[in-house]
C-alpha cells in the first residue's frame, strides 16, 4: 500500500511539472527548458543531501550505469519538451502514460520478472485510453507524438534500470546522476538558443 501510494504521489507530481513545462516551453527553446530543468533538479537533490549530511549518497559502485542512465534521461527529457512545445497537453501525457505498457514489456526480458495476467488486462485497457486521446492516424501524426513515444520509453528504461540497481545504489543516488551528463550535452545546444527567463518563468 505505501508503494502504491507514493507510485500515485510520483505520478501527480508529473502531471503537475509536465504542465508547467508546457507554459515553459512556449517561450524557450527545447534545450533551454531541458538544460535548466536538469540544473535544478541537481541543485535541489544536492542540497537535500549535504542538508542532512547524507554525504554517502555521491559514492557510487555503479558509474557505467548511471552514465547509460544520464543518456537515457537527457532523450527523455528533450523529447518531452518538444511534445509539450508542439502538441496539447492531454495527448502528450496519454502517451507517456504508455511507459507501465513499455515496462511490462520489457521487465521479463531485462529484469527476468512475471507480468500478472491480471496486471497485463490493465495495461491493455490503459493503453487502448492512449489511443483513443492520442488518435494515432496520418492526418493528426505529427513528429511530436512520436518524440513523446521516445519519452514513454526511456522512463520506462529509467524505471527498469533503477529497479536493477536499488540493491546498491540509493534513491538519492539514482536520482542526482541522471543530471550531469543531461546538463553537459544539454549547454552546449542552449547557450546559442539562450533567452533569460523572466521571474515568474524562473519560479
Amino acid at each position: 500500500l505505501k508503494g502504491i501510494a507514493f507510485m500515485l504521489l510520483a505520478t501527480i507530481c508529473f502531471t503537475a511539472a509536465d504542465s508547467l513545462g508546457k507554459l515553459v516551453a512556449q517561450n524557450y527553446s527545447v534545450t533551454q527548458a531541458t538544460l535548466l530543468r536538469c540544473i535544478l533538479g541537481m541543485l535541489f537533490i544536492g542540497i537535500y543531501a549535504v542538508g542532512r549530511k547524507q554525504f554517502h549518497h555521491f559514492r557510487t559502485r555503479r558509474p557505467a550505469w548511471h552514465l547509460l542512465r544520464g543518456a537515457v534521461h537527457v532523450s527523455l527529457v528533450l523529447s518531452l519538451f518538444y511534445g509539450l512545445k508542439h502538441i496539447p497537453l492531454a495527448e502528450v501525457i496519454s502517451i507517456i502514460f504508455a511507459n507501465p505498457f513499455i515496462v511490462a514489456v520489457l521487465s521479463p526480458l531485462l529484469l527476468n520478472e512475471k507480468v500478472s495476467r491480471q496486471s497485463w488486462m490493465a495495461i491493455g485497457i490503459g493503453f487502448l485510453g492512449v489511443l483513443i486521446i492520442a488518435r494515432p492516424t496520418p492526418e493528426h501524426f505529427h513528429l511530436a507524438h512520436l518524440a513523446c513515444l521516445v519519452s514513454a520509453t526511456g522512463m520506462a528504461l529509467l524505471i527498469i534500470t533503477a529497479r536493477r540497481l536499488a540493491d546498491t545504489e540509493s534513491v538519492i543516488t539514482l536520482n542526482f546522476y541522471l543530471y550531469p551528463i543531461s546538463i553537459l550535452i544539454t549547454t552546449l545546444w542552449a547557450i546559442p538558443e539562450w533567452s533569460t527567463p523572466s521571474f515568474t518563468d524562473w519560479l
